[in-house]
């Protein structure tokens, strides 16, 4: 009897040792998973700084902030995606199609107009993706590329193959403006980025998605729209896609 208790005393204190480090472990990799990404950026960042002498001046730093700020609006854009169990295929193809619809009526009608036109593509385009997906069970990845070949042909009707130019000066204002030392690109980045956050997190709307990319069964019973918000998740990606295309436009002027 004695051994037996004993052996059982042994076993519980493993075990709770056990579950105590795979608690240890969990927390590590939460934050790895929530500061990881940073941390290597970070540490890239300096690496640079001195591997280079000319990486740190303000001149490369500002160009470099210009460059991220159009990927940073279409990884938002593939986030949605990502979330609701998807993924996006086309957010090159919609960025592109959103640029030179943006930049097509901004030479006939204004900077205005052609930005509304260019985030209007996004939303159609997106529209039709999310259609697809939800409510006739197209798998995301292989609705993504169809889409990717209609934006590319769009692209290329509405260009002919040629550059358009000659846009208004304030259609550059968003790409090459700045509000003090800080380029406007980057605000509208950063503002977009945070508004998305906001979403997300925020919203019972951002939850459903969540939820549906988790588990599509589990929310449907939970009373969630499922069709409605895989809908909702590729249109918000297109939409966000075709607003990085739209800044990249007004960055290039083209």
């Amino acid at each position: 009897n004695w051994s037996v208790d004993m052996k059982k005393f042994i076993q519980r204190v493993f075990n709770r040792q056990n579950d105590g480090d795979c608690g240890v472990l969990q927390k590590k990799s939460s934050h790895w998973s929530q500061f990881g990404a940073l941390g290597l950026l970070i540490f890239i960042w300096l690496l640079m700084h001195i591997l280079s002498p000319h990486f740190g001046n303000r001149f490369n730093q500002i160009n470099i902030l210009r460059h991220a700020s159009v990927l940073m609006v279409a990884t938002a854009a593939q986030t949605f995606a990502v979330i609701a169990g998807g993924l996006n295929i086309a957010i090159g193809a919609s960025a592109a199609l959103a640029a030179v619809v943006s930049a097509a009526v901004a030479l006939e009608m204004g900077t205005a107009a052609g930005y509304a036109a260019g985030i209007i593509s996004g939303i159609a385009t997106g529209m039709i993706l999310g259609i697809a997906v939800g409510y006739f069970k197209v798998d995301s990845i292989i609705g993504s590329v169809g889409l990717m070949a209609i934006a590319r042909g769009l692209s290329f009707e509405i260009t002919k193959g040629r550059p358009i130019s000659g846009m208004p000066r304030s259609y550059s204002v968003i790409g090459m403006g700045h509000w003090g030392p800080v380029p406007i690109i980057v605000v509208v980045a950063l503002v977009s980025v945070l508004v998305v956050h906001g979403f997300l997190t925020y919203t019972t709307w951002g939850r459903n998605i969540y939820a549906v990319g988790v588990d599509e069964e589990a929310a449907r019973l939970a009373g969630i729209r499922v069709r409605f918000y895989k809908v909702l998740s590729q249109v918000m990606s297109v939409t966000l896609a075709a607003w990085a295309g739209v800044m990249l436009s007004s960055r290039v002027n083209s």
